[in-house]
């Protein structure tokens, strides 16, 4: 353990972290550390993040220390989600993936859908993955990971394509949802998603947000929201467009310069 190399921050401690040569550096309640960190660190700028473990507490740690997940299924879980998720976060999604189908089977059957087993596991699959996923990439571990260096648009953008939730649902039910409509909301995603990767990425979270509202309701047009799969283009978007796509605020290693200063950091 050693102090920090600077003197603007005497509680700053570092130390050698899980093992790697770069250093990890721990601000204790230090937000100012947190966003002058290039000043600080200069010569390790490039190479730095900073990871918010807890209320006040940053830690600042190489790329390769994200990259060294666990292994066996916890290593799974840890590509899926991110490495670092904690029990609280891991709670929230894993709720979001057995309420979100829950509610949805409770929506079709309000609908009127009477289909058959194999059906409505189809639906209660997709659903988990929307829900569950809309929830993890919304958290910081998640967007940590995928907006890691070397994660490119071509990653972000392949990710969202593979995305093709309407069609397998067209096909499972095509009376409830048919063949057009679930073309429209594929292609309503394609065009959003090549749009979020085109425009800065402090403009990303404003722009998905605009996005989805009006492509939801041009999407409503040809899938009602009363219908049973009426849901699906508002969670399809929230988790590609508006989840997944939007990096975390610090995605280039630091807060803004310009970001006004205040008791919350």
């Amino acid at each position: 353990m050693g102090e920090c190399p600077s003197s603007a921050h005497p509680g700053c401690v570092c130390s050698e972290a899980f093992g790697h040569s770069p250093r990890l550096y721990l601000f204790p309640n230090c937000h100012k550390a947190a966003r002058t960190t290039k000043q600080v660190h200069a010569s390790l700028a490039d190479r730095l993040i900073w990871w918010k473990v807890s209320a006040g507490d940053f830690i600042l740690a190489d790329d390769n220390r994200l990259r060294a997940g666990r292994s066996g299924l916890p290593g799974i879980w840890d590509q899926v989600v991110g490495p670092g998720v904690d029990q609280v976060e891991n709670g929230l999604i894993v709720a979001a993936m057995i309420a979100g189908p829950g509610l949805i089977v409770a929506w079709a059957r309000a609908s009127g859908a009477g289909w058959a087993w194999w059906q409505w596991l189809v639906l209660v699959i997709l659903a988990s993955d929307l829900f569950g996923g809309m929830a993890a990439n919304s958290l910081a571990p998640a967007k940590q990971w995928h907006h890691r260096v070397g994660q490119g648009p071509g990653t972000h953008y392949t990710f969202a394509a593979l995305h093709i939730h309407p069609l397998l649902l067209s096909i499972t039910v095509p009376l409830a949802f048919p063949i057009r409509a679930a073309l429209i909301v594929y292609g309503f995603m394609l065009l959003g998603a090549g749009l979020m990767l085109a425009i800065p990425s402090r403009l990303r979270g404003a722009v998905s947000l605009l996005f989805s509202a009006v492509a939801i309701a041009f999407c409503s047009i040809w899938l009602p929201l009363e219908s049973p799969v009426g849901w699906l283009p508002t969670a399809l978007y929230l988790k590609v467009l508006v989840a997944y796509l939007v990096p975390p605020d610090n995605a280039n290693g630091e807060k803004p310069a310009s970001a006004p200063s205040g008791p919350w950091g």
